[in-house]
C-alpha cells in the first residue's frame, strides 16, 4: 500500500477509557498518600506509580485491539488498524495515548 487516508473518526476509543483513567487517578492518589505518610520511600513511590500507569495503558491497549478485531471480524477495515497491525508505521500504544 502506498498511502492511506485517515480521519478522526477512524480512531476508536474504548467507551470506558475515561472511567479507567479516573480509577487510575484514585489509585495513584492512594500511592501518593502512602508515600506522604512515610509508608513508601521515594523509589518505591516512583516504581509503583510507573507500574500502575503501565497497567492502565496495557488495559486500554487491550480494549483498543479488541475493538479493532471486532471490526475486522465484521469485515470493516480501518486504516489505523492496518497501520498498527502491519508493524510498518505505528503501534496500538500510539492510539492508547489519544
Amino acid at each position: 500500500m502506498s498511502a492511506t487516508s485517515n480521519n478522526i473518526f477512524d480512531i476508536l476509543i474504548p467507551e470506558d477509557k475515561e472511567e479507567m483513567i479516573k480509577q487510575g487517578d484514585a489509585d495513584a492518589k492512594l500511592i501518593q498518600d502512602q508515600w506522604y505518610y512515610g509508608f513508601l520511600s521515594d523509589e518505591e513511590k516512583s516504581r509503583l506509580l510507573v507500574q500502575h500507569w503501565m497497567k492502565i495503558v496495557d488495559q486500554v491497549e487491550t480494549k483498543i485491539k479488541k475493538i479493532y478485531k471486532e471490526q475486522v471480524d465484521k469485515e470493516v477495515i480501518n486504516d489505523f488498524y492496518m497501520l498498527t497491525e502491519s508493524g510498518a508505521r505505528g503501534k496500538v500504544s500510539n492510539l492508547a495515548h489519544i
